[in-house]
């Protein structure tokens, strides 16, 4: 009987090697470009406020400010790091949304058919918590139309709401975002300190 010589398994399967190479260069390779673009795009896209069912209010990140088109971020303001400022953005669907249960006349949403009832209404869910004060303008303002330069372009009906929170004052634009008119819904889209 001759004895048995029991090779390994490298040696038996010289292709093994360069084949687990070849699959862990191509998973680093992979991972280095879509991670970048995974990494890039959640950082650089604006957080989206969605609404609660309740409400309809959106929920924003925590403090933080987004800039208008063509402009720079608003500073936060200090000891109030919790506010959400800047433009406030919500996609079409949940405009549609409100919309369409305004339309079927929820009563969870018929706020929405005020502007100031909206700044009340969905303004703690910015950051405002702890009571704010609307001083200006009064009940039950007629909308006018935005300029082209303060909305980026779009033509709606608008109207600015003076806010005073913890010692600070706030402009609070609230416009119609989809339908204009008695029918149409209000939502914020701006909020502002004052200097």
């Amino acid at each position: 009987m001759q004895p048995s010589v029991r090779r390994s398994y490298w040696s038996r399967n010289p292709w093994a090697l360069p084949v687990i190479l070849a699959v862990l260069i191509l998973v680093l390779i992979l991972g280095v470009v879509f991670g970048r673009k995974i990494v890039n795009s959640s950082t650089s896209a604006t957080a989206t406020p969605t609404a609660t069912a309740a409400s309809a209010a959106p929920t924003p990140t925590a403090g933080g400010s987004t800039p208008l088109p063509s402009a720079t971020p608003f500073a936060t303001v200090a000891g109030l790091p919790n506010l959400k400022l800047g433009m406030i953005t919500r996609p079409q669907s949940e405009v549609q949304r409100v919309q369409t249960a305004v339309n079927n006349k929820d009563p969870h949403y018929l706020y929405h058919l005020d502007p100031i009832k909206t700044v009340q209404t969905d303004l703690p869910t910015y950051g405002f918590s702890g009571g704010f004060q609307i001083t200006s303008p009064p009940p039950s303002p007629s909308p006018t139309p935005f300029n082209e330069a303060s909305t980026g372009g779009l033509n709606r009906n608008a109207v600015n709401v003076m806010v005073s929170y913890q010692g600070h004052t706030f402009k609070v634009t609230a416009a119609q975002p989809g339908t204009q008119g008695p029918t149409g819904i209000w939502e914020i889209v701006t909020i502002a300190p004052v200097s």
